[in-house]
């Protein structure tokens, strides 16, 4: 409807350009495919490789770690580590190579917190001494930083993520604000 509406053609139409782009999606492996049968599916969820947070009770309770394609909502009270959690998030993703997108709503991420949580990390691992500085900041390229101080540029922001959700196929999408 939304789709006719903004292009001024039928409905019928309109329907028809969905279902092919839907299509397309899935024949280059953007989306699933949207006609699994139930044995399919429960493969394909089985077969999606986790992200663990690294904290041993949330990983218990969802599962194992966070799945790719759902959504999750961190809240709590102002100070309560929301950030942080998804810091060490974004740190577990780009310490396997995979890239990230940050959409900081409040101006609170800082790089320098990304490194200081990853060198934690590669002690916890006895790894640190193995990595030099330089090799940990280019980790930092993994990662797409969006700065939108309001709601109209988060929503243009967000409505703009195709091209780097296709170029970079990044693992993790957090919002923080």
């Amino acid at each position: 409807k939304e789709v006719a509406e903004i292009t001024g053609t039928a409905k019928a139409k309109s329907d028809q350009w969905c279902f092919n782009a839907m299509r397309i999606l899935e024949e280059k492996e953007l989306i699933r495919k949207t006609d699994m049968n139930t044995v399919e599916l429960m493969k394909y969820h089985n077969e999606m490789e986790l992200l663990p947070s690294k904290c041993k009770s949330i990983d218990e309770l969802i599962g194992g770690g966070l799945k790719p394609e759902c959504v999750y909502e961190v809240y709590g009270e102002f100070g309560s580590g929301k950030t942080q959690f998804c810091l060490s998030l974004l740190v577990e993703s780009i310490a396997q190579g995979m890239n990230v997108v940050w959409i900081d709503c409040e101006d609170t991420f800082r790089p320098n917190r990304v490194l200081e949580i990853l060198k934690s990390r590669m002690d916890e691992d006895g790894d640190s001494y193995s990595i030099a500085d330089e090799d940990l900041e280019k980790l930092l390229e993994h990662i797409d930083y969006i700065y939108t101080p309001n709601a109209e540029q988060l929503m243009g922001t967000i409505n703009g993520l195709s091209d780097i959700m296709e170029s970079k196929k990044p693992r993790l999408v957090v919002i923080d604000g």
